[in-house]
């Protein structure tokens, strides 16, 4: 009696865990927040490959030399700035909107390490493949670039897929399988590096923006019902 006990006391406490990392998630805020990011790094990633970007900085670098670099210098701090602004905003709705009658759920931000490998190894075996293609003459060139991106962007599927799984929350397994098979598409296009790194923040902005959405109408109603009841 005593081991049936314990055994459905852990079977208990792995669910509750379950449930309270996957909190985190449920309203989709955090989604929305990522989508920004990833929208954010692509176009950044991709002006800093793209010959016209560059030399049109190089310019204003020639013209106008310190306040280009202050320009350049301040991107950090203020990315900095905003991911605090936005984590003290989705606070505040969780706090004084979303959550009023639910508690509020401290973040438990945590990947499956079996996950971090697989999406590391996709990475490296994805990249290979590309280089190899180039070098031997079996792809076109800048295959191989491409391919890096798409590895990327496949092991940012397989995190999210990893998640789903994991904390038994459907709509991240969509996430997931939707972005890492559309990141496959980008092998297939012919885009420039600079290019691939743009449609890959798009993608991802697209998919992560419309699980945000849905999470959010979905807790919206969910809290009318509440309110309802």
């Amino acid at each position: 009696m005593y081991q049936e006990f314990g055994m459905k006391g852990i079977y208990d406490l792995d669910e509750l865990t379950r449930i309270t990392r996957r909190r985190e998630f449920e309203d989709g805020l955090v989604d929305l927040l990522n989508a920004i990011l990833y929208l954010v790094a692509g176009l950044l990633t991709a002006s800093v490959y793209s010959p016209s970007i560059m030399l049109w900085y190089l310019r204003m670098l020639a013209t106008y030399p310190e306040m280009t670099a202050v320009a350049l210098v301040a991107l950090v701090p203020l990315l900095a700035l905003f991911l605090l602004i936005s984590k003290h905003s989705i606070d505040r709705i969780r706090r004084h909107s979303l959550r009023l009658a639910r508690g509020y759920v401290i973040p438990l931000h945590k990947v499956e390490w079996r996950t971090s490998i697989a999406a590391l190894i996709t990475v490296i075996v994805w990249a290979s493949i590309g280089l190899w293609g180039t070098l031997s003459g079996r792809l076109p060139q800048e295959s191989d670039l491409r391919l890096l991106v798409s590895g990327i962007g496949i092991a940012a599927g397989i995190v999210y897929l990893g998640k789903g799984l994991i904390l038994d929350f459907p709509r991240y397994i969509v996430v997931g399988s939707a972005g890492g098979l559309l990141s496959i598409m980008i092998t297939v296009f012919p885009f420039s590096f600079s290019t691939s790194w743009a449609v890959l923040g798009i993608l991802w902005f697209t998919i992560l923006l419309l699980s945000g959405l849905v999470g959010f109408h979905t807790t919206l109603q969910a809290i009318k019902r509440a309110d309802h009841v």
